[in-house]
């Protein structure tokens, strides 16, 4: 019995409802509600995709750091590195003073995620794995950062390029691909 109500004590802690001061609610890609108190103004950014929405939603002032790998637009090389993205550097990270750790959701980031949640940090997991990830990521930034207009702006163009690149055909055409000869 004292075990049941030790774990479940634990259980409690580890819930994911935002602090009470939190005026922004939104929920990741891992279903964790985040809360902020008002839109994120030191970000660090855990992947090369989210530091390329921040600074095409207009939010790439509010980067204080970045991954090694995190080198488009051409102005993210002036934010200050952080290491890598996947198992990130907590105390790298940490030491930037973010109100807003970006991450991706990953299993090999889980444990930084918890480490960031447990330190007080707002921290978003983002999946962009695929196209279809984009809109989603997209609103999560715009809706974290207070740029939620130049997110849709963002996916409006983003669909409209999409449309016109995509070829209309009648009858799709045969594909082959071959990714090994031997057995093909």
């Amino acid at each position: 019995m004292l075990r049941f109500l030790v774990s479940l004590v634990a259980l409690g802690a580890c819930t994911t409802r935002p602090p009470p001061s939190a005026r922004l609610r939104l929920i990741d890609d891992a279903g964790v509600v985040v809360g902020l108190p008002g839109p994120a103004r030191r970000i660090v950014s855990l992947i090369p995709a989210s530091t390329e929405l921040l600074f095409a939603l207009g939010a790439g002032d509010r980067l204080v750091g970045r991954t090694t790998w995190c080198d488009y637009p051409p102005e993210a090389a002036r934010i200050p590195s952080v290491g890598d993205g996947l198992n990130p550097n907590v105390e790298a990270v940490v030491a930037r003073q973010p109100d807003l750790v970006v991450l991706y959701q990953s299993p090999s980031n889980h444990g930084a995620a918890e480490r960031f949640r447990g330190l007080g940090l707002a921290t978003i997991e983002v999946a962009l794995n695929r196209i279809a990830d984009f809109e989603r990521a997209a609103r999560i930034l715009g809706r974290a950062t207070g740029h939620e207009p130049a997110a849709d702006s963002l996916i409006r163009r983003v669909r409209a390029g999409l449309d016109s690149a995509t070829m209309r055909a009648a009858r799709p055409p045969n594909v082959l691909l071959l990714a090994w000869e031997q057995p093909p």
